[in-house]
């Protein structure tokens, strides 16, 4: 149904609009770091990933359409108080805590899927089921000169109450685009917990005068358990450009890589003067065990389909850090996810960061 400025009923109004919840979510942790967001280090980052043309994604509106989080990373070095009892009981962070630097980070993230034909108010046996996930992530990155180790621990949950149908619809209607009527098809509710590592490595680096570091080969491999997600994953990305941060190059929300890593003061004054403007490609092959939204539910009966055990991954984008600044574009793409599905399914994601002096 399209928008046509008619008076909005209240259970229309609880739908208005993505853009309310996306500044509900900037607001809510400006408020709870309004002291610590004036030291230096600190970092707030924006993700968006959807399939519409808008991102400059395929215009599909369909598998994974929508993604959102907003994410603060702690300073260089900096411990929060949530994070001192997973160091206190780990002997593994504890060392990488020691023998690297480190960033951590807490996110709030939401995530939607649907199936191809939105239209429709039965039930679609052949498709993927709709549904939604509401998330808190707490993430800890450690690196050195040729490693990073990323963790990232998700608490949330999945079903009617992590309002997929609520931010889709209500998003469609604001822009007036015809809504999805399945949404009574939608994995039930079911709370979540999800585990994931990554390792990356820089393999590969060129440097010049004029360019700086301008060509790196960055392979990684990882794993996530939970009821969201069992899976492996390798692959590798290479960038190519001027002056490439001391990073291991740039990270997105559906991918459990955790957040970008914060510099240190000192770094960040010696490199504040140059910009880095680079473009990159990736690919990785991902075996799966699980996949809540293919699977559905854990412990109860809902819609599923057969998945594909093993799907590969492309990617390609760029990126630019005007410090304080940094912002990445990507186009990623998958190969069909579960039996019934025959194409590729793509998405834009884009991120957003700004870091405190």
């Amino acid at each position: 149904m399209l928008f046509t400025g008619k008076k909005i009923s209240n259970q229309k109004l609880k739908k208005i609009s993505v853009l309310q919840i996306t500044l509900a979510l900037c607001a809510s942790t400006l408020a709870w770091t309004p002291s610590v967001l004036a030291q230096d280090g600190r970092a707030i980052t924006l993700y968006v990933e959807n399939d519409s043309r808008f991102l400059g994604g395929p215009g599909s509106d369909n598998a994974y359409t929508n993604g959102l989080k907003l994410s603060y990373t702690s300073a260089n070095d900096h411990i929060p108080e949530w994070a001192r009892p997973f160091l206190a009981n780990s002997r593994v962070l504890r060392r990488l805590k020691d023998d690297s630097q480190s960033n951590f980070s807490i996110s709030l993230g939401h995530q939607i899927y649907t199936p191809n034909n939105t239209g429709a108010t039965e039930l679609l046996p052949d498709d993927r089921p709709y549904a939604g996930w509401l998330y808190v992530g707490l993430g800890a990155h450690f690196k050195d000169r040729l490693r990073s180790h990323a963790f990232e621990l998700d608490i949330g949950i999945v079903g009617p109450q992590a309002l997929g149908r609520e931010v889709q619809n209500g998003y469609h209607q604001f822009i007036g685009i015809r809504k999805a009527y399945g949404w009574e098809h939608q994995i039930a509710f079911e709370p979540t917990l999800q585990l994931s590592y990554q390792e990356r490595q820089r393999f590969i680096e060129k440097t010049s005068e004029e360019y700086g570091n301008y060509f790196d080969l960055i392979p990684f491999y990882g794993a996530s358990l939970g009821n969201v997600a069992i899976n492996g994953y390798g692959g590798a990305m290479v960038r190519l450009g001027a002056q490439l941060p001391n990073d291991f190059g740039p990270s997105r929300a559906s991918s459990f890589e955790g957040d970008l890593f914060v510099e240190p003061k000192q770094a960040r004054v010696e490199e504040s003067s140059r910009a880095s403007l680079y473009g990159f490609a990736g690919a990785r092959g991902i075996v799966v065990l699980r996949n809540i939204f293919l699977d559905g539910n854990t412990f109860r009966d809902s819609h599923r389909v057969h998945k594909n055990n093993f799907v590969v991954e492309t990617e390609f984008g760029a990126a630019l850090q005007v410090r304080p600044w940094n912002l990445a574009w990507r186009f990623v793409s998958r190969t069909a996810e579960f039996r019934k599905n025959r194409g590729v399914n793509s998405f834009a994601s884009i991120s957003v960061s700004y870091a405190f002096h």
